[in-house]
């Protein structure tokens, strides 16, 4: 099994369809930014950070390599 299989495995899993708890130093740091400042997420999975900077309304760009987990991050 590929490394991007096993993770559009884990992705699929229930447990992983919602963001997680962002960390508060993101956050904070997020928070210094103007809103629509262009910010960036790799290994973004469902959008643990990227979702919450957007509703902060910053401007977020958000990349993974499973699918599974962007099409997540688009729907919270």
């Amino acid at each position: 099994m590929t490394d991007r299989a096993r993770w559009e495995e884990r992705h699929r899993a229930k447990e992983w369809h919602e963001p997680g708890h962002p960390s508060e130093w993101v956050l904070r740091q997020a928070g210094e930014l103007p809103r629509g400042a262009l910010v960036a997420e790799l290994a973004a999975g469902p959008g643990r950070h990227a979702v919450p900077m957007a509703r902060a309304g910053l401007l977020v760009l958000a990349l993974d390599f499973s699918e599974v987990a962007m099409r997540a991050a688009h729907a919270a």
